[in-house]
């Protein structure tokens, strides 16, 4: 089809996930308008592929024949982060909220005479590094009740914050994943020089995107 390729994956290959087909649709939209629609078609069958294998068959197959329910290992040491982790299945793994075309979230019902309650945390990674760091930006944005993935999606792509926060634009929730993933897959590593709370801290951005290098680096260096 002679396509380019946007995304590899860690061995060099051409990338097939969701964020190529993504940026390819975005290309073609550019450049090879009438391939366009392809792309949106793998996606919606991603989408529904996704919904049947890991829920319809997943929480199906996972019922208890005695009760009627089903009762996942709840794991409370096993994730490095120290969160709750859950397997056989994993009910933490949940549709987002207002893309649940068969109504996934509400499978989970309390019996008769019990409640359910719905515990998250707050980003608390990212919280971690703004107080490890003591990253002004990042501490500016939580103490005024700032959208922070906003902040580092505006930094990333170098547009207006109002225009970061848009969620009625096309390329929101792409963007704000790329921007998320950069608290994941690029390091902003500091080096202790004195005690907590007031701690000093060297950071060592060279491997970061220029926008993610101006939006996490305080001092020169």
């Amino acid at each position: 089809m002679k396509l380019p390729v946007k995304v590899r994956t860690e061995k060099g290959m051409p990338a097939t996930d969701d964020e190529a087909m993504t940026l390819l649709k975005e290309w073609c939209e550019a450049n090879r308008p009438e391939l366009a629609e392809l792309f949106d078609s793998v996606l919606e069958y991603r989408r529904w592929a996704k919904l049947k294998t890991m829920y319809l068959d997943g929480y199906t197959n996972a019922i208890n024949p005695v009760t009627g329910r089903i009762h996942p290992d709840l794991m409370p040491l096993k994730a490095a982060t120290g969160r709750f982790a859950c397997s056989n299945p994993n009910l933490q793994n949940q549709v987002v909220a207002g893309e649940d075309p068969i109504g996934v979230r509400n499978f989970m019902t309390a019996p008769e005479g019990w409640s359910l309650l719905e515990c998250d945390y707050s980003q608390a990674e990212i919280r971690l590094i703004a107080y490890l760091s003591q990253d002004r930006v990042l501490l500016d944005a939580y103490r005024q009740g700032e959208d922070v993935h906003a902040i580092t999606t505006s930094a990333v792509f170098k547009i207006p914050l109002s225009e970061a926060k848009d969620k009625s634009r096309p390329d929101y929730k792409h963007r704000r994943t790329v921007a998320k993933g950069n608290h994941v897959r690029h390091h902003v590593r500091h080096r202790r020089q004195g005690p907590l709370p007031e701690p000093a801290h060297q950071r060592r951005c060279g491997g970061l995107p220029g926008g993610v290098r101006q939006l996490y680096r305080r001092d020169p260096g």
